[in-house]
């Protein structure tokens, strides 16, 4: 085996017809193993999309950032291997976004870019917000890592970012948040001090 990381990409289908579809994920299937990542199939949005138009002599398969890659009809195992080998290189090469990078969209994504998906919904709620990093945006919004960062990748190769900024220090960040509604209250009236204020 050639697997030097365990990794799960995703691939979703765009004008493709059902049986042609069928075909993609039991050759897909069939490399399940051998592939440099596995490969799960989505409704949503995903980290390659396999496009094919009826008739078309060619199905063209898309990473996020809309890199092409080609296979011919009829679809042979060894092509497509050879496509799902390249994209997970692709995708393994982009520019991971560092755990504690400023993260925040300049404004909310077009509704093309979120497909529907709750869960790119709930993550572009978040980064239009405030500023975070990717650890936090996955704690934060309950999503699975691998989604948020499909989602980060999207928007980045959309320029939906803003410029780095620097995320506050994590001792800020803790001293910050046990202050909740009632601890504020108890302060501004002056019932409790610093110690109260941490309960």
């Amino acid at each position: 085996m050639n697997q030097p990381y365990q990794l799960q990409y995703t691939y979703g289908f765009a004008r493709m017809a059902l049986r042609d579809q069928v075909v993609f994920k039991s050759i897909v299937g069939l490399l399940s193993g051998r592939t440099l990542a596995s490969w799960a199939y989505v409704e949503g949005p995903a980290d390659l999309l396999v496009e094919g138009e009826e008739g078309a002599p060619r199905v063209q398969l898309r990473t996020a950032e809309g890199e092409p890659l080609w296979v011919h009809w009829p679809l042979r195992a060894s092509e497509v291997f050879d496509c799902l080998e390249r994209a997970a290189r692709a995708i393994g090469q982009r520019p991971a976004q560092s755990t504690g990078e400023a993260l925040r969209l300049k404004h909310w994504p077009a509704a093309s870019l979120l497909n529907g998906d709750h869960r790119y919904v709930r993550l572009a709620t978040l980064l239009c917000a405030r500023t975070m990093s990717l650890d936090e945006l996955c704690e934060r919004s309950g999503v699975p890592r691998h989604v948020a960062e499909s989602f980060v990748r999207l928007m980045a190769s959309h320029e939906m970012f803003q410029p780095g900024e620097a995320l506050p220090a994590p001792a800020e960040q803790q001293a910050a948040a046990p202050v909740g509604l009632l601890a504020r209250i108890r302060r501004s009236l002056g019932l409790g001090g610093a110690s109260e204020a941490g309960r």
